[in-house]
Parts: C-alpha cells; sequence; structure tokens
C-alpha cells in the first residue's frame, strides 16, 4: 500500500557571489591598495545593510600575470637576432565572495549596491531552504499514517483482514523550487537598477509503500 505526501520548504535567505577584478601594470602595489579599496567600499556597505559578518565569506584571491609572448617569425621577421623572450606586462588581480541574505526584502537593494561599491561581477545566485529534516519527517508520518489508513479500508472493502507488516519502503523526490529568480552578471558599476527577486518556496516529497501480509 502507498502513499505520497508533499510538503513546501520555507526559503531562509539566499546566497550569491560577486568579484574585484582589477587590472594594472606591473606596480603590484598599487594594483593591490585599489583591490582593498573596492572590495573594503563592498564590504563597509553590506555591513551597513545588517549584513552580518559571519555571512560573508571570502572564496578567492588571485594575482595572475598578464604575460607578453613575442613571436621571431611575425615579431622579428629576418632580423637574425634572437627571439625576444616573453615578459609580463601587468597583473590582473581577483577577489571574489559568497553573501548570504537573510532579509528577502533587501536582496535588490543589496544587489545593486554590491555592484555600486565596486563589484564588477555579481552570479550565481542561489536560494537557501531552512533545515528540511523536519519537513521530511512531517511528511514521512502524514504518508506512513495516510497509507495505513488505506490498507484498512481496502481490506474492509474486500472483506479480509491485515496481518503484520512485512516491510516499509521510502522514495524521495528531489525537491521542485518554486520561484522567480534574477541572477544578473553584471559589469558595469552605474548606473544601477534594482532588481526584483521573488522567493516563493520549494517542495519536497516523501512516497511511502507499506507490505503488509493477508489473512
Amino acid at each position: 500500500m502507498s502513499d505520497k505526501k508533499k510538503k513546501y520548504l520555507g526559503l531562509s535567505g539566499i546566497i550569491f557571489s560577486y568579484s574585484v577584478v582589477i587590472e594594472g601594470d606591473t606596480n603590484i602595489k598599487a594594483l593591490t591598495d585599489k583591490n582593498a579599496t573596492k572590495s573594503n567600499e563592498i564590504i563597509a556597505f553590506l555591513k551597513k545593510s545588517g549584513i552580518d559578518e559571519k555571512d560573508i565569506k571570502t572564496t578567492t584571491y588571485s594575482l595572475e600575470p598578464r604575460t607578453k609572448y613575442y613571436s621571431c617569425r611575425y615579431d622579428q621577421p629576418n632580423s637574425g637576432k634572437p627571439c625576444l623572450p616573453s615578459e609580463i606586462v601587468g597583473y590582473t588581480i581577483r577577489q571574489s565572495a559568497d553573501v548570504k541574505v537573510r532579509d528577502f526584502t533587501k536582496i535588490g537593494d543589496v544587489l545593486a549596491g554590491v555592484t555600486a561599491s565596486g563589484a564588477n561581477d555579481v552570479s550565481s545566485l542561489q536560494f537557501t531552504t531552512d533545515d528540511p529534516t523536519k519537513i521530511e519527517d512531517s511528511a514521512r508520518a502524514d504518508a506512513i499514517q495516510k497509507a495505513m489508513a488505506k490498507a484498512e479500508l481496502i481490506a474492509k472493502t474486500g472483506n479480509f483482514k491485515i496481518g503484520r507488516l512485512l516491510s516499509i519502503e521510502e522514495s524521495n523526490y528531489n525537491p521542485v523550487p518554486y520561484y522567480e529568480s534574477f541572477a544578473p552578471k553584471i559589469m558595469s558599476a552605474a548606473p544601477v537598477a534594482v532588481p526584483t527577486i521573488e522567493a516563493g518556496s520549494q517542495e519536497t516529497k516523501i512516497n511511502i509503500t507499506l507490505r503488509y501480509e493477508i489473512k
């Protein structure tokens, strides 16, 4: 005897990623100072917007050289000179972080403000849910009760009795999201429009199959 129960999970927040990407020449100090200024401005904005420090997590910090390569064939044709070696012409710094926004009314303003504060890459918008364990346990209990009631009804209708329970089988269904999201990759700092974010809900399903002896 089978029964399926569907429950909806409340969304607890949204996580997005942002990056500050800065290119410069070979003056590494000037480049790192510029990155630090922009990154600190973003963090200051987030904290001012009510984002807790524990919800801001730096995920990437990299300093990579940009190298120019010379081709003897195209850059020095028939010169008879040794081919020029490659040289570093500048560096690129990328600093990325994940941010969790727990207040859905602030999401649009936070996304726009992060970009206005200096982030030139905002992406990976993900909705997070409450701990699904309690919701799944509730769905599981409801499904078992309904399957037992259904078995009793069928036994009564068929004029037989059900015996001992032989097995319980459970099938979980992947949650199906119910929301509209806006996760732009923003490449310009100003002007910045405030995106609309719809939170919605998320569904989880539990399917229970009970197997009984028949008397």
